[in-house]
């Protein structure tokens, strides 16, 4: 994958308390999942292949954005978008991969360093 390669934009909601998505990675990224554009509240969860393994969950209280950022496997993986309570809301959601910062091509400056104390 390239970096930030955007995996999938997706507007929704305002049809069931549930939507479903699924996203398949080619090998291991990192990925950032967002909710965001929701006028009332709204839950996001990731799950494993097999659909019924919550990876990991983002339910914030509100109109807030829910944001998942999680380092996967390759394989396929399910998101599902639930309206809380009987409030239904549209929604953007939006994947994109972290670029990896491991190799020495990409490797983060830490500038100049000395022995000098801190305070």
């Amino acid at each position: 994958m390239r970096t930030k390669e955007k995996i999938g934009l997706k507007e929704g909601g305002k049809r069931d308390k549930y939507d479903y998505y699924s996203f398949t990675l080619p090998e291991e990224t990192e990925v950032s999942i967002t909710l965001d554009k929701i006028r009332k509240n709204a839950n996001l969860h990731l799950f494993d292949e097999d659909s019924k393994t919550v990876l990991e969950k983002s339910t914030r209280k509100g109109k807030k954005a829910e944001n998942i950022t999680e380092y996967l496997d390759a394989g396929t993986y399910y998101l599902r978008v639930s309206n809380v309570g009987q409030a239904q809301t549209p929604y953007r959601l939006n994947l994109e991969s972290i670029p990896d910062d491991n190799t020495i091509d990409v490797a983060n400056n830490l500038g100049r360093l000395s022995n000098k104390k801190l305070t």
